[in-house]
């Protein structure tokens, strides 16, 4: 938020703290709306908030566009949203890779085996002009995924079959 701040210095930042929960973000959304009549974005940390502000949006009469919303995950309910006009970007997390490469790592962690603290598994900045590209590629990450025939991924035990 420092960045944003010191890139936009005539903006004010409203926090609405949850506890990941969708009703908090909603309840909490409506409360700034209404005590703020100029608000032009809401941000969230992730797409039940995302839903939650749309919610909230939708119980104060505001349609679709009139306030931005931006969020992040790549839920399928946000991008859903962003066809129908409601979210205009979303930081998607790229699942398949983050399921692969952190079996990749316990299972060399579990050999002994370094494992680095941070693993970077990507992202999908989803917006209105390339969620159809997201759409089709979730949609082969689930249905046809990348069957890796790494070397380095080594069962830890073998099952019979």
């Amino acid at each position: 938020m420092e960045a944003f701040s010191a890139a936009r210095p005539g903006s004010k930042i409203l926090e609405v703290p949850t506890e990941w929960n969708s009703q908090q973000a909603q309840e909490g959304v409506e409360a700034v709306l209404n005590s703020n009549s100029d608000v032009k974005m809401v941000v969230n940390a992730w797409d039940g908030g995302t839903m939650g502000a749309k919610a909230a949006l939708e119980n104060l009469g505001y349609s679709a566009g009139d306030v931005k919303l931006v969020g992040f995950d790549g839920a399928s309910d946000a991008i859903a949203a962003m066809d129908e006009g409601w979210v205009h970007a979303d930081t998607a997390q790229m699942l398949y890779q983050m399921g692969y490469q952190g079996i990749k790592a316990a299972a060399a962690a579990a050999r002994g085996e370094t494992v680095s603290s941070r693993i970077d598994t990507g992202f999908f900045l989803v917006t209105p002009s390339t969620s159809g590209v997201f759409k089709i590629l979730t949609v082969t990450s689930v249905t046809t995924p990348n069957k890796p025939s790494d070397p380095q991924i080594k069962p830890i035990r073998s099952y019979p079959s």
